[in-house]
C-alpha cells in the first residue's frame, strides 16, 4: 500500500483529496458559524418584536410623562444597528457559486473509469493494475468528499438565505421603532410644561 501511495500519480491525487477533506471542514465550520450568526439575528428580532409591543404599551400608559422619556431614550440606545450585520448578498453569491463549480466537479467524475484513463494519459511506464485500482479508489472517495462538500454547501446557503431575510426583517422593525422612539422622544420633550 506504501508502494502504491508513492506513485507520484496516486500521491498527486491523494493530495487533491486532502485539500478537498480540507475545504469540507473549513465549510463545515462556515456552516456552524452562520447557524451561530442565525440565531444571534432571530434573538435580535425577537427582543426588536418585543420592544416594539413594549413601547406601543408604554406610550399608551405614560403618555407625555418624564418617565416615559427616560424609558424610551433607554429603548433606543439598545437597538441594533446595521453596522453589526454582514451583508449577505455577496456570501450568497459566492456559495452559489462554488456549489455549481463543485457539482461540476463531481459530475466529471461519475465516469471514474475514463477519469482515471485520462489520468493515466502520458504515465503508463509509471501505471500496473494496481495503480489503476488505487486511481479508481481514490477518485470513488473524491466523489464521495464532492458530494459531501455539495451538501454543506448547500446548507449554508440555506442558511445564508435565511439569515438574510431575518436581517432585513430585523432592519425593518428596528427602523421602525427608531422612528417611533425618535418621535415619541421630540413629542415629550417638545410638550413639557415650563
Amino acid at each position: 500500500a506504501a508502494r502504491i501511495q508513492a506513485n507520484p500519480l496516486v500521491k498527486q491525487e491523494l493530495e487533491i483529496n486532502q485539500q478537498l477533506s480540507q475545504r469540507l471542514i473549513t465549510a463545515t465550520e462556515n456552516g456552524n458559524q452562520l447557524m451561530q450568526q442565525n440565531i444571534k439575528v432571530k434573538n435580535w428580532l425577537e427582543r426588536a418584536l418585543q420592544s416594539e409591543r413594549n413601547i406601543k404599551e408604554q406610550i399608551a400608559v405614560l403618555k407625555g410623562s418624564l418617565l416615559l422619556s427616560r424609558i424610551l431614550y433607554q429603548q433606543q440606545q439598545t437597538l441594533p444597528s446595521a453596522d453589526e450585520l454582514e451583508n449577505m448578498t455577496n456570501r450568497i453569491a459566492d456559495l452559489r457559486l462554488e456549489q455549481f463549480e463543485v457539482n461540476q466537479q463531481r459530475d466529471a467524475l461519475f465516469q471514474s473509469d475514463a477519469f482515471v484513463n485520462k489520468l493515466e494519459e502520458g504515465h503508463t511506464n509509471e501505471v500496473n493494475s494496481e495503480v489503476h485500482d488505487a486511481l479508481l479508489q481514490v477518485v470513488d472517495m473524491r466523489r464521495e468528499l464532492l458530494d459531501q462538500l455539495n451538501k454543506q454547501l448547500g446548507n449554508q446557503l440555506m442558511m445564508a438565505i435565511n439569515l438574510q431575510i431575518n436581517q432585513q426583517q430585523l432592519m425593518s422593525v428596528s427602523k421602525n421603532l427608531k422612528s417611533i422612539l425618535t418621535q415619541q422622544i421630540f413629542w415629550v420633550n417638545s410638550n413639557r410644561p415650563m
